[in-house]
């Protein structure tokens, strides 16, 4: 029986070999384009051939429908947004804790069951040593704007809840020390004619690598950027298929668009380094591949329209606009790239929370009795003396203000999120399509053309079946989550607790339903929770036995604007969800914050938000499913019945951490601003 198992497994493994190799080995036509030099075998399939794989990475490049993570649907409507914290003023009248509520008939017997013997539900999140926050690492060359002084210091708190000791992985892997060696290794793709300097204002500059904590069949990872880039609409043809991946999501609408030689170009000379293996096979091989080298120079005086000083290009994958993941992997793309760009400098955030963080106290008239917030109109911003302030973050917002826009390649229907490039790296020049413009025909010039990294090139991808190399808090995200924040105006809300009264505590729990919005059709949906109600009375029972007054609402994410539903994440202290895209709103979780996510069997899940949660420093838990009969099917999707008692024992102990991390943050600020009250 052994050696049966044995040779299954060694059938199954070389099945996904073959699978991963397929993948790295697309046939593909030879490239037509002229520039292109002799490259012989793909860089990155060189590389990758000698490293290990998983088969989780391999199998996410191959599908042909989106990944199944999408934000879906809840109970929420946006007008009931507004009355969040004034729906918890008559929640804590009494000044002292009352006695504990008895629980619902249907969760009373199970809520005391313990998880199975020798089964354990609950992952826990690591906690982090103490330290300062890592050294910020220096660009290879200057950005394009003033530098902002960095931080003097920070409080103690935001130190150990967010950076811990960092490690050479996390750091080089996971972090600005992976895009500081990716940008060493710039190398100019084009670059000025023998004909002189007058005839080549054009430059093309890329940065190739294959780094393997990014998804393998993505190689090699490409960031370019470049100067006076000329698109030529009318050497672009609607296509439903990449070019050097037949076969690949090419069902449905012509989406994408067929670069014929012209499409792109400048007057600058192609060097050794523009070859057809220097881009993945995906929209930046086919973009690149229609390079046409213009002697003469630019046609400025002849009325070629000019867009703003820098241009982000983002070409998404088919579908994943609507998916709150694939854009959370997009956005974070065009911040690095933004970064790496030199265009704006992401390691200047501040350093605190200071901007974030409003702090609400009850009103003097009451005493010390009543609601537990009040307007933010009646007290400003909680301001730490020790961060400098969001000045890196309104330095950022402000190039990008003045300077930025952003060309949407792909052609696909309006999306739920693509309000979203507008308002963080367009709100001020404009977020153009590019069908609108190809319509219209002739040629756009590009000052400064920044090339955003498709979104499946993310270490947001890495790790999805396994531990992850790193599992601390990195710079990077946090950088990235406090200019979404920013930009969106949202801040987070530190409750004053009432002498002899316990702590608030709000827990927004994502439920997921059918739903149709828009171009956006959901008549099914998997991983949704049966019994909702169970899981809302096990999560405030949880809180009276981590002695909190808990406050928990399941949430209509779908009818939502994104803006929306980022506020109400950044104004809860817990987020609880079955695994799916709305736990991409993890690092707009406060600094103190935490997650539980559900899992609707024990194994065999991507892991992407527990590594989610850990680079954006918040405390994760997990409860999985250990019982078949709890799972069920339908033409409406999937359903599990969560075990309320299992659910319970996670949340106290997550419950009660978040309120030790919640305290030590404020004592911490309070203690870096004297005279506060």
């Amino acid at each position: 029986m052994k050696a049966l198992i044995v040779s299954v497994l060694l059938v199954v493994s070389f099945s996904l070999w073959v699978h991963v190799a397929s993948v790295l080995n697309e046939v593909e036509a030879p490239s037509t384009n002229p520039h292109w030099t002799n490259s012989g075998e793909d860089d990155g399939s060189k590389i990758a051939a000698a490293q290990e794989l998983p088969a989780a990475k391999g199998a996410m490049h191959k599908i042909n429908k989106p990944l199944g993570l999408s934000l879906r649907n809840g109970i929420r409507s946006a007008a009931a947004l507004q009355n969040r914290r004034a729906d918890l003023d008559g929640a804590s009248r009494a000044a002292t804790p009352p006695a504990p509520a008895k629980p619902p008939a249907n969760a009373a017997a199970s809520s005391a069951v313990p998880p199975q013997a020798g089964v354990s539900p609950v992952l826990t999140h690591t906690p982090m040593d103490p330290a300062r926050p890592p050294a910020p690492h220096a660009l290879p060359d200057k950005v394009h704007h003033p530098a902002t002084a960095a931080a003097a210091g920070t409080p103690p708190l935001v130190s150990q809840l967010h950076h811990g000791h960092p490690s050479a992985t996390c750091t080089n892997h996971f972090d600005f020390g992976m895009l500081q060696a990716w940008n060493a290794l710039r190398k100019p793709f084009c670059a000025a004619s023998s004909a002189g300097a007058a005839a080549s204002s054009s430059a093309l500059q890329c940065r190739v690598t294959v780094d393997r904590h990014l998804p393998g069949p993505t190689a090699p990872h490409t960031v370019c950027d470049g100067k006076d880039i000329v698109l030529s609409w009318k050497y672009m043809t609607p296509t439903n298929c990449v070019a050097h991946r037949p076969g690949y999501m090419c069902g449905g609408p012509a989406i994408w668009w067929q670069y014929a030689p012209g499409a792109v170009g400048g007057t600058c000379e192609p060097t050794e380094h523009f070859k057809a293996t220097a881009f993945p096979k995906d929209h930046l091989r086919s973009l690149f591949g229609s390079w046409k080298h213009t002697a003469s120079p630019l046609p400025n005086a002849k009325g070629m329209p000019v867009a703003a000083p820098v241009t982000v290009l983002v070409t998404r994958e088919r579908g994943e606009h609507a998916n709150w993941f694939h854009t959370t992997t997009d956005i974070l793309n065009a911040f690095i790239a933004l970064h790496m760009a030199g265009v704006i400098d992401a390691k200047l955030d501040g350093g605190t929370y200071s901007e974030d963080v409003v702090w609400y106290k009850p009103p003097a008239s009451q005493n010390g009795a009543g609601v537990w917030w009040q307007s933010p109109a009646t007290e400003g911003a909680f301001v730490s003396s020790a961060g400098g302030g969001d000045g890196g973050v309104a330095s950022m917002r402000a190039i990008i203000k003045e300077r930025v826009a952003v060309l949407i390649m792909d052609t696909q229907d309006a999306g739920p999120f693509d309000q979203l490039w507008a308002l963080l790296y367009a709100p001020q020049h404009s977020t153009q399509r590019s069908g609108a413009l190809q319509a219209k025909g002739g040629q756009l010039l590009l000052p400064h053309a920044v090339f955003s990294p498709p979104g499946y090139t993310s270490f947001l991808l890495s790790h999805l079946s396994q531990d992850a190399d790193c599992v601390q808090a990195t710079h990077l995200m946090r950088s990235f989550s406090r200019f979404v924040l920013s930009s969106l105006g949202v801040q987070h809300l530190m409750p004053r607790v009432l002498p002899g009264s316990l702590p608030p505590m709000v827990i927004t729990v994502v439920s997921r339903r059918p739903y149709e919005k828009g171009a956006v059709s959901h008549k099914s949906i998997g991983r949704q929770i049966e019994n909702e109600p169970e899981l809302v009375a096990a999560l405030k029972a949880a809180g009276r036995a981590a002695a909190v007054r808990v406050h928990a609402e399941l949430v209509d994410l779908a009818h939502l604007t994104i803006t929306q539903q980022i506020q109400l994440v950044a104004h809860s202290d817990v987020l609880v969800g079955m695994h799916g895209a709305a736990l991409s709103h993890l690092p707009y979780l406060p600094p103190w914050g935490g997650a539980l996510e559900l899992w609707p069997k024990q194994r065999d899940m991507w892991r992407c938000f527990e590594h989610l949660a850990r680079w954006s420093g918040v405390l994760y838990s997990r409860w999985a499913n250990q019982q078949p009969s709890a799972f069920r099917q339908d033409a409406l999707g999937d359903y599990t019945r969560v075990h309320p008692g299992q659910v319970q024992a996670v949340a106290i102990g997550l419950l009660r951490e978040v309120l030790v991390r919640r305290k030590k943050w404020a004592d911490s600020a309070v203690q870096s601003q004297a005279g506060f009250s």
